[in-house]
């Protein structure tokens, strides 16, 4: 065996591996830096979400009840007066007359205190400011709150119930750190033998995108007064206008919408008048306001432009009879002329 051609072997690796260590030890530690602070997500001159909690109660008709906590951090940058949370208050349909949730705003708080300073619909969704519109707020975390319901947003398909909810919205020009989803059924449902999940999915990633960035865990839970939990965690940073979205469907039908009660036809017809006000507050208005002018326009020829009733008297020849040639003659001809007194 020629042991100085091994040698030699050796020493041109031990030459070639150091060049290649010194040239790729910066690129190693350049994209290990760059995974770090991609995880991380360390920006001191960024405002963020830290941590987006969503707390979603079902009853037994249906209406979900929502309490989110945001925490945020904020430079006073585009957080200065607080923050707004964009509410959807229409169903996602392509229809005329789109269908209302049903959403209904309960509280508002910034650091335990009361914080709901305006509310405005804006394109289909119902904004809600929180924070204080007259101060700056200091710089640093801040947590908010919110509270609200829908009446109806699960739906139905065919013999299945959906739950198909944006937990954290997509307009946010924040990156949000982490975010959880927590969703409780009510426990006779849950216990019914019957029932099962079809499906339990979420997504992550801006709007459209069906990323799963996420991890999912069934709480089961001994307690007789408490209902099993889902629980949704993003195991990723959300960045800007991306967030995350529950797709939960199940069977069989559980839930009685007030569409759906067994109640009088009164009362059906005033939920739906009901609902269609909340729905189309414009169109509302404009039915009613043409409505009315019909009905001023109705009124008004009815006691003054009908035309009087025709006098059924039967035809007489005496007045006829009575007259001269010559006023025959003038109404004939609806004037006088020079035969008129010819004939006179």
């Amino acid at each position: 065996m020629n042991f100085n051609f091994i040698l030699k072997i050796k020493s041109s690796y031990k030459i070639y591996g150091s060049i290649i260590f010194v040239i790729l030890l910066p690129l190693i530690f350049f994209c290990f830096t760059v995974s770090i602070s991609g995880n991380n997500y360390q920006s001191s001159n960024e405002e963020r979400i830290l941590f987006f909690s969503s707390a979603i109660t079902i009853s037994e008709n249906g209406q979900i009840i929502i309490h989110e906590t945001i925490v945020v951090e904020s430079l006073n940058i585009e957080i200065n007066h607080g923050i707004y949370r964009d509410l959807p208050l229409y169903e996602n349909t392509n229809s005329f007359l789109p269908k209302s949730l049903g959403l209904n705003i309960i509280e508002g708080k910034m650091d335990g205190n009361p914080a709901i300073a305006k509310r405005e619909k804006k394109n289909g969704y119902l904004r809600i400011y929180l924070g204080d519109p007259n101060s700056y707020i200091d710089k640093g975390i801040h947590t908010f709150e919110i509270s609200y319901s829908y009446d109806s947003i699960i739906k139905r398909l065919n013999d299945e119930e959906l739950l198909y909810l944006n937990i954290t919205g997509n307009n946010w020009n924040f990156p949000i750190l982490k975010s959880t989803a927590t969703i409780v059924f009510p426990k006779n449902i849950i216990l019914n033998s019957d029932f099962s999940f079809t499906t339990i999915e979420a997504y992550t990633g801006s709007m459209g995108e069906k990323t799963k960035n996420y991890t999912f865990n069934y709480i089961f839970t001994t307690d007789s007064k408490k209902a099993d939990t889902l629980l949704f965690e993003t195991t990723d940073i959300l960045n800007k206008f991306e967030g995350l979205t529950v797709y939960i469907k199940w069977k069989p039908i559980s839930f009685i919408s007030p569409e759906n009660q067994e109640i009088d036809k009164t009362k059906m017809i005033f939920h739906q008048i009901k609902s269609f006000y909340n729905t189309n507050f414009p169109a509302f208005i404009l039915f009613f306001g043409v409505l009315l002018i019909f009905l001023y326009y109705l009124v008004a020829w009815t006691f003054v432009g009908r035309d009087p009733k025709k006098m059924k008297v039967p035809p007489s020849t005496n007045i006829i009879e009575q007259l001269s040639p010559s006023a025959l003659r003038y109404i004939w001809k609806m004037g006088f002329d020079t035969q008129c007194l010819s004939t006179a």
